[in-house]
């Protein structure tokens, strides 16, 4: 689909596009391959888009270099909404003295689950969300819902549960309600999963993950070089 750098794919809610980060800033291109990429959001800098907003309209991404006692020159992450109509100027969602990285919206749109360290620790929080034309804005409210650390925060399709990577390489749940009020429930643990390992993607039914993990030396297959194989063919 692509021929240049490209990483973090997001699929466009219809299917029909993947929007990514490539050498020039955050670019989308047709998955049969067709057509030429088109630059989205010019910039040289770190940028990296989460999700894509259900209804199309927008991208939510995160930019900037983690800040914090060992990096104390880098601003830090904060994410930002890419609107990709209009003029696409990209609007601020969320900055701090803190790293905001890793932002995912409910199937709704109404709550953003992210993650941030402005507890000392990476731990994933949710908060309300109200994209630009709201017309029933969402009343304002943050939750922490991870407990002793967490990170890539993913929403179950409907919405009532979140998964996310906990200390450990355990992947937890956290039940959600959101009426008549957001009100997350106790995480719990569902598996243990290899070190190095992500979550990359959950399945529609919360049945099944979808985990890059990395492949141990030891299990690679061998392969043999045979030198002077055209002598051979004489015997």
């Amino acid at each position: 689909m692509t021929f240049d750098t490209a990483t973090a794919p997001q699929w466009s809610p219809d299917g029909g596009h993947v929007a990514y980060t490539s050498d020039d800033g955050i670019s989308q291109s047709v998955p049969n391959g067709t057509g030429t990429p088109e630059l989205l959001l010019p910039s040289k800098a770190n940028i990296v888009p989460t999700d894509w907003s259900r209804d199309g309209r927008f991208l939510l991404y995160m930019t900037g270099a983690l800040g914090g006692p060992t990096a104390p020159e880098a601003a830090g992450v904060d994410i930002w909404m890419l609107p990709l109509g209009g003029d696409r100027k990209p609007v601020p969602v969320l900055q701090t003295n803190f790293n905001e990285l890793q932002a995912r919206l409910s199937p709704d749109g109404r709550w953003m689950a992210y993650v941030s360290d402005e507890s000392g620790r990476f731990e994933i929080y949710v908060k309300s969300f109200n994209a630009p034309s709201t017309t029933a804005p969402t009343p304002e409210g943050k939750w922490l819902l991870s407990k002793g650390g967490g990170t890539e925060p993913r929403w179950s399709r409907d919405g009532r549960a979140l998964f996310y990577l906990g200390v450990g390489g355990s992947v937890m749940a956290v039940d959600i309600k959101t009426t008549p009020a957001f009100e997350p429930g106790m995480p719990k643990p569902l598996f243990q999963i290899p070190a190095g390992a992500t979550i990359w993607d959950v399945a529609p039914d919360g049945q099944r993950f979808l985990l890059p993990v990395l492949t141990a030396e030891s299990s690679r297959v061998p392969f043999t070089v045979v030198l002077n194989w055209t002598s051979a063919l004489k015997q």
